[in-house]
């Protein structure tokens, strides 16, 4: 029997930040009627971090199935949760379902850097050590993004074929620091 139980994109229009948990399954809209899902990875003191999954669906209906054989695309980044969840102010994303007992792992060496001087580095669970300017350059900034910067990404990733998809995400990283 899954752990992973799908309630579906009508039944929670809105859900107020203090229950947005680990392991909650997420779907948005995207442009053109056509909608992609994700789940919650960590709850940091900027937002969550969350992973998409390589979904294109072309209605707000997702089965455990799909969400038990889809595969992370990109890259895991930080969103703006009380504005896309909470408030509802850009976009329409939806818990659409829990995965229960779920507990983050291949999420270890996923790095995004803030600060001028120091620096640091910071993973998708707040964990923070010392770096040099050189190595906080390779990074991503640690800021959250919203409906529009999400899709600036994800949409074309979702349409370009499993095989031809950037296997290093470094490459996308440049509208994270727009």
């Amino acid at each position: 029997m899954s752990s992973i139980k799908i309630h579906g994109w009508d039944k929670k229009p809105r859900t107020m930040l203090r229950y947005l948990k680990v392991g909650d399954i997420f779907m948005l809209s995207l442009d053109y009627g056509s909608y992609a899902a994700g789940r919650i990875l960590s709850d940091v003191s900027i937002g969550n971090g969350v992973e998409f999954f390589d979904l294109l669906l072309p209605r707000p209906e997702v089965t455990v199935a799909q969400i038990e054989s889809a595969k992370r695309i990109g890259t895991p980044v930080f969103i703006n949760s009380y504005g896309l969840f909470d408030r509802k102010s850009v976009g329409n994303w939806r818990i659409v379902g829990h995965h229960h007992g779920f507990v983050p792992g291949e999420e270890r060496g996923v790095y995004f850097t803030y600060g001028v001087g120091p620096f640091w580095k910071i993973d998708l669970f707040d964990n923070e050590i010392q770096i040099t300017e050189s190595e906080a350059r390779k990074l991503p900034l640690y800021v959250t993004q919203d409906d529009a910067k999400v899709k600036k990404w994800l949409v074309p990733l979702l349409h370009t074929p499993p095989e031809k998809r950037p296997t290093d995400m470094r490459c996308c990283y440049s509208w994270i620091n727009e």
